[in-house]
């Protein structure tokens, strides 16, 4: 009996490892999705403040004084 709970133990430990490792997995395709996001629409903004002053002014004033001193001016100027 001890060998068929032994073995079920197993298979249950390989199963959570494997679970482990799909979740794992998934968590890093959807961070490789969000950066791909973030790229696309930060390109498109960028296109954008170069058309429009005003927007860059905008963009600007929400960053944080940290993100400013990173970025420097987002209008290219």
């Amino acid at each position: 009996m001890a060998t068929r709970l032994e073995r079920l133990q197993q298979e249950a430990a390989e199963l959570e490892a494997r679970l482990q490792q799909k979740k794992s997995r998934l968590r890093k395709e959807q961070r490789q999705a969000d950066t791909r996001r973030k790229i696309i629409v930060g390109a498109a903004a960028l296109k954008l403040i170069e058309e429009d002053p005003a927007l860059a002014a905008r963009i600007e004033a929400e960053l944080s004084e940290r993100d400013r001193e990173r970025v420097g001016s987002i209008s290219g100027g």
